[in-house]
């Protein structure tokens, strides 16, 4: 029933934009004065209809299907799209042959008495295929004929896109792991070469002492000094323990999300490689996931021992953060120490910057049992930190990024659709009451200009272009973006143990 909905739901919002996008096609081609009986805005109204069909049912498929969809849920969907879009298509035609252009209706019987004539007809035979023409214009006849067109041509686009449109998509097959092990520590590391060995080593004697079996990666995002030596005689030691090396900088995003993606054990754990994070939690948080049912447990760290210039910022960044994400269990949302069940890692998608915000993009994933643990913070050790102020700048912007995507990434026309349908709505109306005092005026005899001579009109319709335009321009450019191919593509120089 849920998957019955969310079918639904996509092909209403395809199908509007389908519907809206060949209304405003067509009245560009009426405007430039082209032949609206003509190919050309056929053909192009088809080629409008196949690629919302495959916008649609692509969407369905890899964002709530798992990347998989059979034929008939391919055919229903894009059939659907094509109704939706020839409901609305069929009720503009109503209006455009009543209001905004009655007299078509006669250059169409014209037209059609011209082509009844050079095919030799006789006078009884034009005169019935006369009346059947002045039938099919008028205005329920125009609804039913747009909606049925549309329907046969959906579906017949349909038939040929659902073959192409079934298999699952490459990033979306997820490969078959050893879930034999208990533990993935995941770390990510940047210039840190004076202790890893020291964070290893602990890490090491934790899992012996707890009887765990584990993985430990070590994901060098581009260090410039000796971290991958360190990570290759490690893993050469130790073969439990595996690394991946970045041939740039590319940031804690891109470490976690290939980290992420190497992981194989049940619980994955996070966690700096500066000696901050202490490993003595790494059981505590295992059992949070492991025993009491957790989804994500991340750590707080209520006692710093940043500078002040650091605190302040980050408990402001907290404090938005619960009050723009409704996740108001937790204190410190940036804590690299945090432990996930392996269903969340395998289901979210960190990029850019929002690693600060894991925990949004999980909930928002429908991991919502998100928990928190007080954790050990410790004085770095080594070295100094690698963030800067810009962080908190970025981080503010991620963060209405993040809100953004929360909020309207699955159910954008929530707010493109409200703007665009009161832009809409207004010229639509505009538009009816302009038609209507022309009708009025012409019904009584009294002298009115031409619709197309009243600076009105053209307000109204360019209301309505504008209204339309919001939803192409939002829902392009979600999915352009949110389909980005490189967006999580990163240049892998070498690996160990993987």
């Amino acid at each position: 029933m849920e998957n019955q909905r969310t079918q639904n739901k996509i092909a209403m919002t395809y199908g509007a934009i389908y519907g809206l996008s060949s209304i405003v096609v067509f009245m560009l081609f009426y405007f430039i004065g082209t032949d609206i009986q003509s190919k050309t805005p056929q053909y192009l109204g088809y080629l409008l209809l196949a690629i919302f069909i495959i916008l649609g049912v692509k969407s369905y498929r890899d964002q709530d299907l798992g990347g998989y969809i059979s034929y008939s849920k391919s055919l229903g969907t894009g059939t659907l799209i094509s109704l939706y879009g020839g409901i609305i298509s069929g009720a503009f035609s109503i209006l455009f042959f009543m209001v905004i252009a009655p007299e078509m209706t006669e250059q169409i019987i014209a037209a059609a008495q011209e082509n009844m004539a050079k095919q030799g007809l006789n006078e009884e035979q034009m005169q019935m295929g006369i009346e059947w023409t002045r039938k099919f214009t008028q205005p329920l006849w125009l609804f039913v004929f747009s909606i049925i067109g549309s329907v046969i041509i959906g579906f017949i686009l349909s038939l040929l896109i659902s073959v192409f449109l079934k298999k699952k998509t490459l990033h979306s097959i997820q490969i078959l792991v050893d879930h034999s092990v208990n533990i993935s520590v995941i770390i990510p590391l940047y210039n840190e070469d004076e202790s890893l060995k020291e964070l290893c080593d602990w890490i090491v004697r934790v899992m012996n002492a707890n009887k765990y079996s584990y993985e430990i990666i070590l994901i060098d995002d581009g260090s410039k000094d000796n971290s991958w030596s360190v990570i290759e005689q490690l893993s050469a030691e130790n073969n439990s323990i595996k690394g991946i090396r970045f041939r740039r900088n590319y940031g804690k995003s891109a470490a976690l999300y290939e980290g992420f993606a190497a992981a194989q054990g049940r619980v994955v754990i996070t966690m700096d490689a500066d000696l901050q994070d202490s490993p003595d939690e790494i059981p505590g948080l295992y059992e949070l996931i492991e025993k009491d049912g957790f989804d994500l447990i991340s750590g707080w760290k209520k006692k710093r021992y940043d500078p002040i210039s650091k605190t302040i910022p980050t408990k402001f960044f907290n404090w938005a953060t619960r009050k723009m994400s409704g996740i108001n269990n937790l204190h410190d949302f940036n804590c690299g120490l945090k432990s996930y069940r392996r269903d969340v890692v395998k289901s979210i998608e960190v990029y850019g910057e929002m690693h600060r915000y894991i925990p949004v993009i999980a909930k928002w994933a429908g991991f919502s049992k998100i928990g928190e643990k007080v954790v050990e913070h410790r004085p770095r050790k080594y070295g100094v930190t690698k963030f800067g102020w810009e962080r908190f700048i970025n981080g503010f912007l991620d963060l209405l990024s993040i809100s953004f995507v929360t909020r309207f990434g699955k159910k954008p026309m929530h707010l493109f659709g409200m703007l665009g349908t009161l832009m809409f709505m207004v010229g639509f109306f505009a538009a009816m009451y302009l038609g209507a005092s022309k009708l009025y005026s012409v019904y009584h005899n009294y002298p009115a200009r031409l619709l197309t001579d009243r600076p009105s009109f053209y307000i109204a319709l360019t209301s309505m272009i504008i209204g339309t335009q919001m939803f192409l321009a939002g829902f392009l450019g979600e999915l352009i973006s949110r389909s980005a191919s490189e967006r999580n593509k990163y240049l892998i120089d070498k690996k160990c143990n993987l």
